[in-house]
């Protein structure tokens, strides 16, 4: 087993496969992932308001709190 100085001691010397300014692959591929589904959400609401809120999001989030109220 590996004790606490020697870990630090392979951290130290550790070259970082990226440097912390660049993301991955995967990181970039989720993070555009979320923010287009975070603006197709937005433009939903804004442009179909009755088919994204009434339709969809309201059951799901709104009425249990109303019933909980």
């Amino acid at each position: 087993m590996s004790s606490i100085e020697s870990i630090d001691e392979i951290l130290q010397n550790h070259e970082p496969a990226l440097p912390s300014s660049r993301l991955s692959v995967l990181e970039r591929v989720a993070t555009r992932i979320v923010l287009g589904l975070g603006i197709l959400l937005l433009i939903g609401l804004v442009f179909q308001n009755e088919m994204v809120w009434d339709d969809g999001l309201r059951p799901v989030i709104w009425e249990p709190v109303e019933a909980d109220a």
